[in-house]
């Protein structure tokens, strides 16, 4: 019984993580609108990974808001 329960969790584990690669190669950097780093004395480099699909730094936004950096990435999505 146990060497069952052994097996259906090895199996149940590979097929998440086989799911979740997968998942993560369908992502895609979008611009964002108005991008660029506005935050004073604050400077960035793009991934080198990203640049070579093309991505530049006016992509993303870096804003200062009061003490508060914002950071955006992608359509409407803030960290």
């Amino acid at each position: 019984m146990r060497l069952v329960h052994r097996f259906t969790f090895a199996l149940v584990a590979a097929t998440v993580a086989a799911t979740m690669v997968s998942a993560q190669g369908q992502e895609t950097a979008k611009p964002v609108a108005g991008g660029g780093i506005t935050a004073k004395g604050w400077t960035g480099k793009v991934d080198p990974n990203e640049e070579k699909n093309g991505q530049v730094l006016n992509n993303a936004k870096l804003a200062q808001e009061g003490n508060a950096l914002h950071v955006t990435t992608g359509p409407a999505v803030t960290y």
